[in-house]
């Protein structure tokens, strides 16, 4: 399940409680698609934030936040945007006007080596659009953890259409797992903190590799690693 939520459009007192935490009703859809072998990939947010811990606690980080690992959900993977270079990305944010209070004239992902797992690309992605300067053709470029959490779900389900009978667990240790045979390739720019949990960016062939070498189509079997 991908999501890919803007919290300036999503109506808060659904999503968290008074005390900043997740409504009770949140956590039980999440813990439910985990036990119907569901993931619940999310997006990290764009305001360069560290999500881990209790600071910031607020309630425009949810539901990335439940990604901490106090909250238990082991089929929750929360994405960071990385760009062409494979560095946690900048983007600019001219879909917002600078009287918004939300403007920033450069916004960066969010991360957390405990709350955030993993990056993919974000910057400069040809998608469809509501918002595009060609409103014709619906197509635009954009900029985002929105969309780069896509790419993860997405890779999810091509591992899920090779081999339907995969389980939570074995999906996050297919991508999640630490080192250099599992699905994602080295972040570079990185410091202690600002970083995600496996210090990669996806990679959809490592990934699909781990997942069982022998399901991999034919095309993916002769990629040469870099192309």
């Amino acid at each position: 399940m991908n999501g890919s939520f803007g919290y300036d459009h999503w109506p808060q007192d659904k999503l968290v409680s008074t005390t900043v935490d997740p409504t009770p009703s949140l956590l039980q859809r999440i813990e439910e698609a985990e036990g119907l072998g569901i993931m619940f990939v999310v997006a990290a947010h764009n305001h360069d934030q560290n999500l881990d811990g209790t600071t910031p606690n607020s309630a425009m980080w949810y539901p990335a936040k439940l990604g901490d690992p106090s909250y238990g959900l082991t089929n929750m993977v929360v994405v960071a945007a990385s760009n062409s270079s494979d560095q946690l990305t900048t983007f600019p944010r001219a879909d917002l006007p600078t009287s918004d209070p939300n403007y920033e004239a450069d916004a960066k992902t969010n991360y957390g080596v405990e709350t955030v797992d993993i990056a993919a690309p974000g910057r400069d992605i040809y998608s469809t659009s509501l918002l595009g300067t060609n409103l014709t053709q619906g197509y635009a470029l954009d900029s985002g953890t929105s969309m780069a959490t896509p790419m993860v779900a997405g890779a999810i389900s091509l591992a899920l259409s090779m081999k339907p009978t995969l389980t939570v667990s074995q999906i996050n240790s297919a991508l999640l797992g630490l080192g250099t045979t599992y699905g994602h390739e080295p972040l570079s720019g990185t410091t202690t903190t600002r970083n995600v949990y496996t210090g990669g960016r996806l990679s959809v062939y490592k990934f699909l590799k781990r997942i069982d070498d022998d399901y991999l189509p034919y095309n993916f079997k002769n990629v040469v690693m870099g192309d």
